[in-house]
């Protein structure tokens, strides 16, 4: 079979030169699939900053589709305004890549993608990665207490330039009709969660789903379970993407209900830096200093540097508004660390509350708050949590059933 993935990501091409850009599970799926007998030739087209001519490299053919953006301060700015999403030049390419590879089953990654469009381009059996869903993020994005006002009046500046929290919040609007318009015209979806299968098969009802569990990072198959250690203190994890509806929010309302309370933690956050611009906006709506609330923002970590801080930390939390099945909450299970998560989206198909996590509402800080000190210093019932986590990781995320599941998939769409 000839397959070609569309992704937002150049999964291996050229990693050693351009090193992390958040696509390490791509890269873990990829290889799966290169010692794959069934699979003759894997063709990955993608956006790219600079590159735009076909290569091969390690048996894979990568299609860098170079991205078009505005040169002129002028022509930027009315792009902002206009809340420009797709490209001419850069779909038509997708018709001669899809002309060029000649798949016998095209994978494009993500319903939010512009990759998308490809949908409609050939008669090709085109299957749609579940990732996240626009709409429902949509739904979810501006946290409870903030306003549209807010969001235009943090920066007056950005306002004018077309990039404010504002601007982008239209943004996701037009993504979401677009995407919208994707969901009506997809016979076939590949996801994992009860979530993303209820919704798709809500908004495209005659379209078959494939269920296909997510490869993770070998990093952390690799890994020793997660041991209990007596901190002196609480040490919380968690790992969040710069967006708002990640909870950054309710991270600091628990924070202070925790100070409050006099707990004694360190609240530690992956992915975010502390000059980013959202923490720059919770800073100005919540008038607080950061370091005082115990949270330590680290930004981007390596899978080796994760590693390291979950093998330290007390409890990890996930606090996002809206999610499916997201990969650091997983990687944390895997590693058999205990989880206090919201219960939104996907998550209670990962997660059995009480069993091997615990699940809260959307921003109830102070429900959170109380897990957290309930459960940080009962060694019993961590250890219980770690044991069942891994479990459950351990098998949804297996190399074989899942190679299995993807493999099954590409071949009933290539003869169906």
């Amino acid at each position: 079979m000839r397959i070609l993935w569309l992704t937002e990501s150049p999964s291996k091409y050229k990693v050693e030169k351009t090193g992390y850009n958040g696509r390490g599970w791509i890269e873990s799926l990829q290889t799966l699939l290169e010692n794959c007998s069934e699979i003759d030739q894997l063709g990955i087209a993608f956006s790219h900053k600079k590159d735009s001519k076909k290569q091969k490299f390690d048996q894979i053919i990568y299609y860098p589709i170079k991205q078009v953006k505005p040169k002129h301060l002028i022509s930027r700015t009315i792009s902002n305004w206009r809340n420009k999403i797709d490209s001419k030049e850069e779909i038509s390419q997708l018709e001669l890549i899809i002309e060029d590879f000649k798949p016998d089953v095209i994978h494009i990654f993500g319903t939010e993608s512009w990759l998308c469009h490809a949908v409609k381009m050939s008669n090709v059996p085109t299957l749609v990665h579940l990732q996240g869903i626009i709409m429902p993020i949509l739904n979810a994005y501006i946290p409870s207490g903030i306003s549209q006002v807010d969001l235009v009046k943090f920066s007056l500046r950005d306002f004018i330039k077309g990039t404010s929290l504002w601007h982008m919040i239209r943004k996701y609007e037009k993504m979401a009709q677009r995407e919208y318009n994707f969901l009506k015209n997809t016979a076939y979806f590949m996801g994992r969660t009860n979530w993303d299968k209820s919704i798709t098969g809500f908004l495209s009802p005659k379209s078959k789903y494939f269920h296909v569990d997510e490869v993770l990072r070998d990093i952390f198959y690799d890994t020793a379970q997660w041991k209990y250690n007596k901190h002196g203190k609480i040490i919380i994890t968690s790992t969040l993407s710069d967006s708002m509806y990640k909870g950054l929010d309710l991270i600091i309302k628990t924070a202070k209900i925790l100070i409050k309370e006099g707990y004694d933690f360190e609240w530690r956050v992956i992915g975010i830096k502390n000059d980013s611009y959202k923490v720059k906006f919770f800073r100005n709506i919540f008038k607080s200093d950061l370091d005082s609330l115990n949270m330590n923002l680290l930004g981007v970590k390596t899978s080796e540097e994760i590693v390291s801080l979950l093998s330290e930390t007390s409890i990890f939390v996930h606090t996002s508004y809206i999610d499916n099945s997201p990969n650091s909450l997983c990687e944390a299970q895997m590693l058999g660390v205990p989880i206090i998560s919201t219960n939104v989206g996907g998550i209670c198909s990962l997660i059995d509350d009480t069993i091997d996590g615990f699940l809260v509402p959307s921003n109830d800080p102070y429900l959170l708050a109380s897990r957290i000190a309930q459960i940080s210093c009962d060694e019993e019932t961590l250890t219980s949590l770690s044991n069942q986590a891994r479990k459950k990781a351990i098998k949804r995320h297996s190399k074989e059933n899942i190679t299995k599941q993807l493999i099954g998939t590409y071949k009933y769409l290539a003869t169906n």
